[in-house]
């Protein structure tokens, strides 16, 4: 802290003190974006919080993760199989009758988030691929992974969700 206050990065008036740096683990292909908060309040007490996400640094580049790009193919195809479904149940039934099944709601739920999981995923790795340089030491990683993160906790949500429709 008084190495902030000797280069005028911080004064009598500072509340919060963000450090954020990024590791990179080639050996286990893991960034880990780190971002610890430490906060003073008028009483002296300082608090602190921190975040990590990590995200691979390359995809589909080892045997596993290709069979896991397979297997995310064979669900997008299972994913339109499944919208196209749900959207004929809903026009022989009518959307009234349809969303009056809470069953029926909560499959619409489910559709809406799965797809907006995949829309996400494919934007995160389409704009991790081309618009990210690893190789800039001023790039700011915390966004992109929390996003990819934020993503993957999406789709554990959505999961449970999934469970629901045993009950249907």
């Amino acid at each position: 802290l008084q190495s902030l206050q000797q280069n005028g990065m911080a004064d009598g008036a500072t509340g919060i003190v963000s450090v954020d740096f990024s590791t990179i683990n080639p050996s286990v292909n893991l960034i880990t974006s780190i971002r610890i908060i430490f906060e003073m309040t008028s009483t002296g007490f300082m608090k602190h919080k921190a975040w990590l996400w990590t995200v691979p640094v390359n995809f589909y580049t080892t045997d596993l993760q290709l069979l896991r790009g397979a297997l995310e193919i064979v669900f997008a195809l299972g994913l339109v199989v499944y919208t196209i479904t749900e959207l004929r149940e809903m026009i022989s039934m009518g959307p009234k009758l349809y969303f009056n099944s809470t069953f029926n709601r909560v499959e619409a739920l489910n559709l809406a988030l799965f797809w907006y999981n995949v829309s996400a995923y494919f934007w995160f790795m389409y704009n991790w691929n081309l618009n990210v340089d690893l190789e800039d030491e001023k790039i700011d990683l915390y966004g992109w992974t929390m996003y990819y993160n934020s993503n993957t906790r999406m789709a554990a949500f959505n999961t449970l969700i999934c469970f629901l429709k045993v009950f249907k």
